[in-house]
């Protein structure tokens, strides 16, 4: 922080690395095939980044570090989906929000920080501002959220017992979207 070209000059040559990392990945997994590669987890058709170390630097850090390199990885993955990580990283959202590349956003909030149920105001600012968002919770939190959230840019995910409850769950979707 007291010598940020070091940083700078660390940026600049770690950069490059990536894409040959993330083709070597791709490669080694036999993604190609597969039509998808994650940094984090599966997530069908899309690409996971996240950026951790974000709680843990200013907006202007950000801004500076990490925000560019994200786009660079953004475009280079493609159909990108940010897994945002904790309230210390809610200081970056109109940053994430203007990301180049980054089209779904699932925050984390934390242990003890609610449910996503809990975030709409959140939830509805990112679609406000262009981005689709994963939310999950139960079916009738689910349903809560359909009725302030933009369909076209929302991933639900939930939990049922039953075939005929998935069956309940997506007709009242249906009847209600």
């Amino acid at each position: 922080i007291e010598q940020p070209e070091i940083i700078d000059e660390a940026m600049r040559s770690a950069r490059p690395l990536f894409r040959q990392m993330w083709e070597a990945v791709v490669e080694a997994g036999d993604m190609r095939k597969r039509g998808f590669c994650n940094t984090l987890y599966s997530m069908d058709g899309a690409d996971i980044l996240q950026c951790d170390f974000g709680a843990m630097i200013s907006p202007a850090m950000c801004e500076r570090w990490a925000l560019p390199a994200l786009q660079e990885e953004a475009s280079i993955v493609k159909n990108v989906y940010y897994h945002w990580d904790g309230p210390t990283q809610l200081v970056h959202e109109d940053l994430l929000c203007a990301a180049r590349g980054i089209y779904t956003i699932q925050y984390q909030m934390g242990d003890g920080r609610g449910d996503p149920i809990d975030y709409l105001d959140l939830y509805q600012r990112l679609q406000s501002k262009g981005k689709a968002i994963h939310f999950w919770g139960t079916p009738d939190q689910l349903k809560a959220a359909h009725k302030v959230l933009r369909p076209e840019r929302v991933l639900y995910t939930t939990g049922v017992d039953s075939v005929a409850e998935t069956d309940a769950l997506l007709k009242w979707f249906a009847d209600n979207t």
